[in-house]
């Protein structure tokens, strides 16, 4: 007789901790809400520092035609007033107050002379500097009276 031996045998399966089990291919929601957060975030910078650079130059812009303006009228302020008188009723600004202008897209100077009123004593002076930015026309205009008698 022949004694047979039956063994039990158990099958142990043992499962590492650093698996990760996917049900499906693709991505998760957490996933893409991150992202589009990321996206998003990065748009509104990136918008942000587009119009203040927009703003920046527009003022640049502004200060330029301003300086040129005010150093014109203080040139023809520190001149004698029959010098001013004699001036002819429009033109340029004199070469020492336009250095800038070549910065300025576009760009133009205009100076007035004219009597104030019906008194010959008293000129007015109106002093423009224009120039084009994105196709739009811009000026800057200052006016001042400069008198026979001083301010």
């Amino acid at each position: 007789n022949r004694k047979s031996k039956i063994v039990n045998r158990t099958l142990s399966i043992h499962h590492s901790p650093f698996t990760i089990h996917r049900k499906a291919p693709g991505f998760s929601y957490i996933e893409i809400l991150l992202s589009m957060f990321l996206i998003l975030a990065l748009v509104a910078i990136l918008l942000t520092t587009s119009t203040t650079y927009i703003h920046s130059r527009r003022t640049n812009l502004q200060t330029m035609a301003t300086k040129m303006a005010s150093c014109e009228i203080e040139r023809l302020r520190k001149l004698p007033f029959s010098s001013v008188n004699s001036l002819p009723p429009t033109g340029p600004f004199d070469a020492s107050c336009t250095g800038d202008l070549s910065k300025l897209p576009a760009s133009t100077t205009t100076r007035l002379v004219a009597t104030y009123g019906s008194n010959p004593k008293i000129i007015q002076i109106t002093t423009a500097v224009n120039w084009t930015e994105k196709g739009n026309a811009q000026q800057i205009k200052l006016d001042t009276l400069i008198s026979e008698n001083g301010l």
